[in-house]
């Protein structure tokens, strides 16, 4: 109401922030509950979610079981779109410290990029949402951040918009479950004014490591890998994983990417 003019719900293509956020561990807590708590513990929980979201500017698409999809910079024109999906993690993961601490852990993934916005469906039923491949890959992240231990996973173009105000680190190179090419992704670690020396120190030892790791120099890349893991680095232990498994020589035509075949 206090913009100029009635946002458009027509089709159109813009650039938006896309976030999913599944709680890990609803299915084993779900199991010793019944249907009714089942259902007040979810919405207890989306609450929390849903005012953080909210207060960021965010618009909530849809709930997916246990999984919100939600997304910034439509219908309302928000500039820092992917400021207030980065804001937006960081404080959904705050706003769940205790439900973490009972074994429901938010994991999210954010993508950035153009996207096809407006109603779907018919006069019988219609729905405004986002769809493209930022959409895709921003759920292909939320899945990704359980394979390298991480709470929030953000796409390349959602990284270098922000990398001023927060602490990103390069986690890897991958080729997600129906994509040929690769694509840096990066865990959002901390507002940047939150971040502490150690935190700055595990970032650049991964930025080392990981450059090591894709020239080809394994046992230079172990050892800054191994300081991480030290400090129980869930990524680092990821990788030494990773390159134990290939008993001392990569696969054919390794070119520093890792591809996943499923989601």
């Amino acid at each position: 109401m206090k913009q100029d003019g009635i946002p458009s719900v027509k089709g159109e293509l813009r650039e938006v922030s896309v976030l999913f956020a599944d709680i890990e561990g609803f299915t084993t807590v779900s199991e010793k509950l019944d249907p009714e708590s089942t259902v007040a513990c979810l919405n207890r929980l989306f609450s929390k979610v849903n005012s953080v979201i909210f207060s960021e500017r965010g618009t909530i698409n849809k709930y997916i079981g246990d999984a919100v999809m939600a997304f910034w910079g439509a219908p309302q024109t928000n500039e820092k779109h992917a400021a207030s999906s980065c804001s937006a993690a960081l404080g959904m993961l705050v706003a769940t410290e205790q439900n973490a601490k009972e074994g429901l852990r938010l994991r999210i993934g954010i993508a950035t990029g153009e996207a096809l916005i407006g109603n779907v469906g018919d006069e019988r039923f219609s729905d405004y949402t986002v769809m493209g491949d930022r959409v895709n890959f921003a759920s292909r992240l939320e899945g990704l951040t359980r394979k390298y231990g991480v709470s929030v996973l953000v796409s390349e173009r959602t990284a270098k918009i922000v990398g001023k105000d927060f602490l990103l680190r390069e986690i890897d190179s991958v080729k997600v479950k129906g994509k040929v090419r690769a694509e840096k992704i990066y865990e959002l670690m901390k507002r940047d004014g939150d971040a502490s020396i150690d935190d700055r120190r595990l970032a650049r030892r991964h930025e080392r490591a990981l450059s090591s790791y894709r020239s080809g120099d394994f046992d230079a890349a172990r050892k800054e890998f191994a300081k991480n893991a030290a400090f129980g680095d869930l990524p680092a232990k990821v990788f030494m994983d990773r390159m134990d498994g290939w008993n001392g020589s990569p696969p054919k035509g390794f070119d520093g990417s890792y591809s996943f075949d499923s989601k």
